[in-house]
């Protein structure tokens, strides 16, 4: 016997302590591609969080301060804390710091950037001059009838 709610063997969904209140899920962390989507609104209107779409910002009021949460500019997917690990860090009295790193990917690619011609070096010359020349191709293939 296993749970339809969490998969896990041993009880069965109407006795799964991962439901909540009238057998709707709770709290649970929920994995997501990216946070385009808030899932704590009760949450954020109890604690006078403001929504910024347009800007892809969240605001959440601390006590002299603000806590901005922005989106990802530049569309990767970034691997981040749940809201409601958050929410607990600051029922804890601790202070949340959102940082993104982003490394710079050079622009135009060098010889040595190509594992090929970075393992034989002595087979190709110091200067590639481009591509060849365009050029017409005699090529066809005879078919039989």
């Amino acid at each position: 016997m296993s749970c339809y709610n969490c998969n896990e063997k041993g009880h069965r969904k109407r006795d799964c302590a991962k439901l909540g209140r009238n057998g709707q899920r709770g709290n649970n962390r929920r994995e997501l591609g990216s946070f385009d989507v808030i899932i704590e609104m009760d949450w954020l209107s109890k604690n006078d969080a403001a929504i910024l779409c347009g800007e892809k910002k969240v605001r959440i009021p601390l006590k002299n301060n603000a806590l901005i949460i922005e989106g990802d500019r530049n569309q990767s997917r970034l691997k981040i804390i749940s809201c409601i690990k958050a929410r607990k860090y600051i029922e804890n009295g601790c202070e949340l710091f959102l940082a993104q790193v982003t490394g710079t990917v050079p622009k135009e690619k060098r010889v040595e950037d190509v594992p090929v011609i970075r393992d034989f070096p002595e087979v190709f010359p110091e200067d590639l001059p481009g591509l060849p020349p365009p050029r017409q191709v005699e090529f066809r293939i005879d078919l039989v009838p």
